[in-house]
């Protein structure tokens, strides 16, 4: 089983962070925490997707409804928990190799997770009952509490957009390379405006 490092759970990508990790990873954290909603992004990693679904499905199944916001930077998720007073978690494995994928979950208002919340989520990941495979049959009843939420990232956008000041960036020539990763979904649209205040 993956354990929790400095920052999420991390590994070769559906070989070590399978598709059932994700599910179970999702439900213990439902379980262990309490969780009643949570928005999830992940980054543009080939695995994204199928990790993101799993991950959604476990949470759904552990009772939260979720709201998935898509290709979205870490922070904006810490962000959008924060906004809703809920959980979150992003699929991202940061600066680790392509092949690579992970999982970071924030608590209740965005926050960083304690050990004592880590520790909480691995002792429900080996529970006995936790850990059976869950087929496709048991996620029927979970459908209708996953949701596609487009609107968080405009929301992130503005914010960043209200953190500087006007003029901040004049006589300046600036060159962002998001190298295909999550904030690209998110600099194309806020510099314009920046540069133009």
């Amino acid at each position: 089983m993956l354990r929790f490092g400095t920052d999420g759970v991390r590994g070769v990508a559906l070989t070590e962070l399978t598709e059932q990790y994700a599910t179970d990873l999702g439900l213990a954290s439902a379980k262990a925490l309490s969780i009643s909603h949570v928005v999830i992004g992940r980054d543009t990693r080939k695995s994204g997707l199928a990790l993101q679904t799993a991950l959604a499905k476990g949470f759904a199944l552990g009772g939260a409804t979720v709201e998935l916001l898509g290709i979205a930077p870490t922070p904006s998720i810490a962000f959008a928990a924060s906004e809703q007073g809920c959980a979150g978690a992003v699929v991202t494995a940061s600066h680790n190799p392509y092949g690579d994928n992970g999982i970071k979950i924030f608590g209740i208002g965005g926050k960083k997770l304690t050990d004592a919340q880590e520790q909480l989520i691995e002792r429900e990941m080996t529970r006995s009952d936790l850990a059976r495979n869950v087929d496709s049959s048991d996620l029927t009843a979970t459908t209708q509490e996953i949701i596609d939420s487009p609107s968080a990232a405009a929301r992130y956008r503005t914010h960043i957009e209200s953190l500087v000041p006007a003029n901040s960036f004049a006589n300046m020539s600036i060159v962002v390379d998001c190298a295909n990763g999550a904030m690209s979904d998110v600099a194309p649209y806020v510099w314009p405006n920046l540069v133009q205040r």
